[in-house]
């Protein structure tokens, strides 16, 4: 399963770091936030997107980010 690795600034918005395809190999516990496909789709949280744009759930991030 994929998951998508977020750092979350100091206005609250959500920014992508990198995605992860193995939850084996994540650190949950380092202070970032992941969320996987299944659940980024549902997800109503403030993601940062290109030119610093905010949109405001995680389908509508996913729609910006994957080309």
């Amino acid at each position: 399963m994929i998951y998508y690795k977020f750092a979350r600034r100091t206005d609250g918005t959500l920014k992508y770091i990198f995605t992860v395809n193995d939850k084996y190999n994540i650190n949950f516990n380092d202070g970032c936030v992941y969320y996987s496909d299944d659940e980024i789709v549902k997800v109503n949280d403030l993601f940062t997107v290109s030119k610093m744009r905010i949109v405001k759930n995680g389908k509508t991030w996913l729609k910006h980010h994957i080309k």
